[in-house]
Formats: C-alpha cells, structure tokens, sequence
C-alpha cells in the first residue's frame, strides 16, 4: 500500500480505508510493473498463492504464479508482452496459474495498464478471481458430453450389420483422438494364431516413414510385445505417459517414425472378465498433456471396439441371431427405439420407458416417433424422414427438442441407423448439460462484469490515492508558504494602521493622496491575507464539533461581516428547526458558496439561500449524488447524542444564483485544487467546500443551466431531537 508520511490525518484515514477495501475483497489484487515483476499484491493474492510478500515481491510472475506452459498446452511465455501493448482498455483473461506448492488454479483476471502523460506504460493492475471449480465443472460436462457423443456414433456402427471392423476401427480412432486432441494414433488388432499385433488404421502422416519398413509388433520367446505399445499388452492396463523417454518400455521410436511426445495406450478387451486383449489403441502427441480423464473416455470407446471383434470371432449366423441383437438393444443404458417405415415404433428399451415415461405397452406398435418431436422441430424431422424413406441423404446424427409423455420438454442427440425394414434410433439426453452448460455461462457473464466492475474500482481508487499523495505534498507546502506569510502581512498590516493615525498630521491635499495610497494597500493586504487563510484551510485538517442550534444558525454566520455589493440582493428561505450539526464548518462552507455566486454577478442579481431538512431515508432516494456510505455514517454514530432520543436526517442548505452557466469541461473539474477561470483567486475555495462536506459525512452537487443560473447544493447528515427540548 501506499504510505503517506506526515500527511494530514484525513489523507492517512482515505488510505486506511483503501487499505481496507483492496485487503477485504474476496479477489486477488496486484501491481506488476513492465517487466512482469511483482511490485504489490494484496493479503487475500498471498493468501490465495501461499505466498508471503517477501518471497513474491520483485520476482517475476513466470517464477512465481504464471506457469510457462498451461495443463492444456496453451503457451503463456506472451501473456504479460498481450496485456502490456493492448490500449487504454480493461483486458480480461482467463488462464491456469500455479501455487507455490505446485497446485494448479483456474482465474478470470482483469487487467488495466497504467501510462504515464506521453502514454508509456508505467505498470500493470490486475484484478483475478477464482474460477477453478467453474472451470473444471464445464470441463467435466464437456468431457461428458463429448464422450456419450463419440459413443452413440459408434454405437450406430456396431448396430449395423454392414460395417466391418476395419470401419469401427477408423471411426474409433477418429473418436479417441478428438477426445483426447492427440495428433496420431493407431487402433491395432491380435492375430490369435501369430501373436502379430497388426495396425487397422495405419495412415500414412508427413513427416512419418515407419511403414516403409514394415508393419506389425511380435512378441518374444516369453509372450512379451516390446516397445511403450506392448507395455499396456502385457500388463492388461491402461497408461499413459507425457515423458514417454523416461519410461521403462520406451526403447526410442521406429525407424522413420515422427517424435514421440507423450503417448497413451488403451488394450481393448474381448470378454466381459477383462482377461483376453484381442487389441489395442495407441495416441500419441496430445496438444496438452493425456490425463485419467482421457483413459476413462478412450476406454469406453474401446469396449465397442471389443464387441465388434468378438462379433467378428463368431460365425456369421451367431452375429445375425436376434439373441446378440436383443441383448445389446434391451441392456443398453442408451435410450432406443425401431420405428418401421411407416413411423410407428415397433420396439423400445428400458432406458427409453425411464426417459420418456411410455411404457413398452403403449408405445410397440401404438405410438407414432412424431409424438416424441417437440412441434416446433417437427417439420425439420419429417423432411429428413421424407429424405431416409425416399433413399435419399438424410443426417444420421442431430439435435433436436423431445417431448415426455408428461409433457417435459428435453433436448437430446439423435442417431438414426437403418438396418433392413426398420430404423434404429438411439436418444442421448443433453437437457441437464445443456442447462448446467446455460447456467455456466450466465455465471461467466456475472464474473466478467464483477471483475471489469473490481478492476474499474481499484483504478479508480488507486488514481484517487496518487491524486491524495499529490495534494498532500502540495498541503505541506501550502502549510509552510502559509505561516511564513502570515507574520509578515501582520508587520504590514501595523504599519498601515500607523500610517492612518499620522494622516491627520498632514496637510489636507497631502492627507487625500496618501489616504487612496492606505486604502489601496488595506485592500490588497486584505486579498492576500484571504489567499493565505485559503492555503491554511487547504492544508489542515477539520475537526468536527457539533452542538444544537437552528438550521438557520449557519447561513446567519456565512453572511456576518460579509462585503455585500449593492447591485446584489440576498435572499433566506430557512426553516427554523433545531438540528445537531457543526454550524462554524457549515457556515465556512456557506460563505465560499455566497462569495462565489456573487462573484459570478458583476452586473448584479439575487442570491438565494434555502435551508431544510429532510429523513435520510427521503435524501438517499432523492439525491443524484453518491449515497451516504457507510464510513460516513460511522461518523454520525460517533456523536454525543443517543438515538433513544434523536433521529437521524439530512441538512440541505443550498446556494442558487443568476450568473451565468458553468460549462460540462469545466464542471466535471470544479472541485480540484487550483482550478479556476477568474482572472484572480487560488481556485481553492470549491476545494475547501468540498473538503468541509467530506468532513461532515456529507455530499455536495452542483446544477448550472444556461440563462438560470448555477446552484450548489449541500447535503449534511445530522440529527433532530424527537422531541422539543425543554
């Protein structure tokens, strides 16, 4: 944080609270400068990466939090150099980071890069936010439902009478290597005469000569197949390995053969006890590293891949016979149905009553599969059905919309395969997914517009706190330019009110010529000394000291000794009701207003002073301005009253003249310090208003429209007794 050394203690308070607030917020939040060092990071960011700051502070964040290479594959060596030259924007980012004790986390960061005046980027503030479970969440769904996907295509294969294992084996294989997003692999089948493990889907890829030197793996004298392939052979287990050089079997790739950067192997099993590997399937060179989720979809994949070869083990009549078809029809988890040509199902699955709740008695040769269509996807289904009974190229596989006999609306993924006279069709429900998937997303909206809203606070709030550092130093000067000046414009000031008693010494038509001279220099003695109570008041700090007095109380003292133009008239509109407030602040802040709006009527006017009180409840919901927060309203409960009998309102004291408007460039810059269009002044009188208010937990707003005039508006929480004292 950043620390202010002998700053006024309101400046010391704000950077308390700033403290608080970045150390409160359940999010990470750190400042990196453009070497993607770490130069700040918050109690909850240490906490979170298991940090402490000495062991984090100055490193860089690729030796710290940022990994060189994501679990995914993704390379984040650019990251940092991304955010650095992208524009003035928020940059959001979702990436893999790492603990100190090695641990993987997912976070949505936000990051602003901070420029100097030429633009340069000076540093980085960063926002993160765990998503870690969210992230594995749609991961899991997605291995999910990819997973089920690959698994009712091939399951359509092995259904059809017309495909042979070398077509499993292609479909297989283009399945697992999606799944796992590997580059290469290879399904392999055993000759149970020769042992040969022959490939069915060797391909010929670039770079890659392995099968000009010939195809096949034979095992030695022991029954043992070498190489990382005949490891999962001979251990009957799924592996996989994403150093494939430091394990026991790797004995160097064939000859001709690609690198070999990671590498899996699944062994596909041709009996229910897992005891005989009829073949294999190999993935190699994923674009992240393989994990167990990988094994767990490649080997549901590879059990179809073993009913097809043991189908092709038995003679042609067993494979035909209605006892293999119907057992895999009725114990299929899968929801299925047959539906003859004219539309009628003929034939439904356990999974299928459990899903659409029709029992098998009303719907074999009742129910027509229109009635499973939700109606507004109706038509697109009876074009394609028109399509599959015409011969024609109707999609085999699609989503649609599902009806329950209830009436539940489900969506779903269809396969539609024809085997002689009937159609087969099996219905994986995606309704829960998609939901979850709907859900996911809706969160990753409200995430991103919690962080862009984090991110645009801390800016914000460090940009108020360099600004405070910037004012304090000013302060201090201001202070010491103040009290310097202070005792020689008192010396000045004595030998002015010494010159006026030797006036009446002089000769009159002397005495006139050095009567206009003291004038002139008691004016401009005047101005200067309000110049320096200005810087004073700019400097110090205010302490608050209310007492009970009436709401009118202030605006008489505002307007006590005040130099009033003749050409302007002032007007008072205030109630009279007692309230508990600090009526020297208020009066202070009162007078600038006054002063000003006379100030912006050279050729005269009115000037309108009201005062009134309103419920705090009434002044939240009317006011455009900021509510009154709750450090503001620490500071009521701080004072002397009880609530038992006091209750808690808002001053409104306002301040309306007929000058002329105040333009918007020049408004949204009228509280700063030393800003002004006079032609003299300091440009610290709003300044100090606002300082005032601030003080008193209050706000104050500003309305100016051309041809009315301006009007400043002061809200000052206070209290009211309940009842009238006595």
């Amino acid at each position: 944080m950043i620390k202010l050394n002998g700053n006024p203690p309101e400046l010391l308070d704000h950077g308390k609270r700033l403290e608080l607030i970045v150390n409160s917020v359940n999010a990470i939040l750190m400042e990196i400068d453009t070497s993607a060092r770490v130069t700040w990071i918050n109690r909850f960011g240490l906490e979170f990466f298991g940090y402490a700051e000495e062991e984090i502070l100055g490193k860089s964040i690729y030796e710290t939090i940022v990994p060189l290479k994501e679990s995914t594959g993704r390379d984040l060596s650019g990251l940092f150099r991304e955010v650095i030259e992208n524009g003035g924007a928020i940059v959001p980012k979702i990436n893999e980071n790492v603990k100190k004790d090695g641990s993987r986390v997912w976070v949505y960061w936000s990051n602003k890069v901070i420029r100097d005046k030429e633009g340069r980027p000076v540093a980085v503030i960063s926002s993160g936010i765990d998503i870690t479970d969210k992230v594995n969440l749609r991961r899991q769904l997605d291995y999910e439902y990819r997973r089920n996907k690959s698994l009712v295509k091939i399951l359509g294969l092995l259904i059809d009478s017309n495909s042979t294992v070398e077509m499993l084996a292609d479909a297989v294989l283009q399945e697992a290597k999606d799944l796992t997003r590997s580059r290469y692999g290879v399904v392999a089948t055993l000759d149970e005469e020769s042992g040969l493990l022959l490939p069915h889907t060797l391909k010929r890829v670039v770079g890659c000569n392995a099968n000009n030197y010939g195809i096949g793996l034979f095992p030695d004298d022991r029954g043992n197949y070498p190489t990382l392939l005949g490891h999962a052979i001979n251990t009957k287990r799924s592996f996989f390995t994403n150093s494939p050089k430091d394990h026991l079997s790797y004995k160097g790739p064939p000859q001709g053969h690609i690198e070999i950067e990671r590498f899996m192997a699944i062994p596909v099993f041709s009996d229910q006890k897992r005891s005989h590997v009829s073949g294999l399937i190999a993935l190699i060179n994923s674009e992240r590293d393989y994990n167990e989720h990988d094994i767990e979809n490649v080997e549901a994949l590879a059990l179809y891949l073993g009913l097809a070869l043991s189908r092709k083990s038995m003679e042609q009549k067993l494979i035909e016979s209605e006892k293999f078809y119907k057992d895999l029809f009725e114990n299929n988890p899968i929801p299925m149905i047959q539906s003859d040509r004219k539309g009628i199902i003929t034939k439904v699955n356990k999974s299928f009553e459990a899903m659409f709740e029709y029992s098998k008695g009303e719907a074999e040769g009742k129910l027509p599969w229109r009635a499973l269509v939700h109606p507004e996807d109706l038509p697109r289904l009876e074009a394609f059905w028109s399509m599959r009974i015409s011969g024609g190229p109707a999609p085999k596989h699609y989503e649609t919309k599902g009806v329950t006999k209830s009436g539940k609306i489900l969506e779903v993924f269809v396969n539609v395969f024809q085997r002689s006279d009937y159609f087969t069709v099996t219905i994986m429900d995606l309704t829960e997914i998609r939901s979850l998937l709907r859900e996911l997303g809706k969160k990753n909206e409200e995430l991103r517009e919690y962080a862009e809203n984090l991110e645009r606070m801390v800016y914000e709030k460090t940009m108020e706190s360099l600004e405070n550092s910037r004012l304090a130093t000013i302060g201090e000067v201001a202070m010491m330019v103040g009290h310097d000046l202070r005792n020689p414009l008192q010396a000045i000031l004595n030998s002015v009110f010494l010159m006026e008693s030797l006036l009446n010494e002089l000769s009159p038509d002397k005495r006139s010529d050095f009567s206009n001279l003291v004038e002139t220099l008691r004016r401009n003695i005047s101005y200067m000394n309000k110049i320096v109570s200005d810087l004073q008041d700019f400097s110090r700090s205010f302490r608050v000291e209310k007492s009970l007095v009436k709401l009118s109380e202030p605006v008489k003292l505002a307007l006590k000794d005040l130099a009033v133009p003749d050409n302007v008239s002032i007007e008072i509109d205030a109630l009279e009701d007692a309230i508990l407030t600090d009526p020297q602040l208020v009066s202070r802040a009162l007078k600038n207003l006054i002063i000003n709006s006379i100030q912006a009527m050279p050729s005269g006017g009115k000037v309108l002073i009201r005062a009134a009180v309103v419920s705090a409840e009434q002044s939240e919901s009317d006011c455009q301005c900021a509510p009154v927060s709750p450090w503001q309203k620490s500071l009521e409960s701080r004072s002397p009253p009880s609530e038992a009998v006091h209750e808690r309102v808002v001053s409104v004291y306002s301040v309306s003249d007929q000058g002329g408007w105040i333009p918007k460039e020049i408004l949204d810059n009228l509280f700063k310090p030393f800003k002004t269009t006079k032609a003299k002044g300091t440009g610290l009188g709003l300044t100090i208003v606002k300082r005032i208010v601030d003080s008193l937990g209050g706000t104050i707003s500003v309305e100016s429209e051309l041809g009315r005039g301006t009007t400043f508006t002061l809200r000052i929480p206070s209290e009211k007794p309940k009842t009238s004292p006595h």
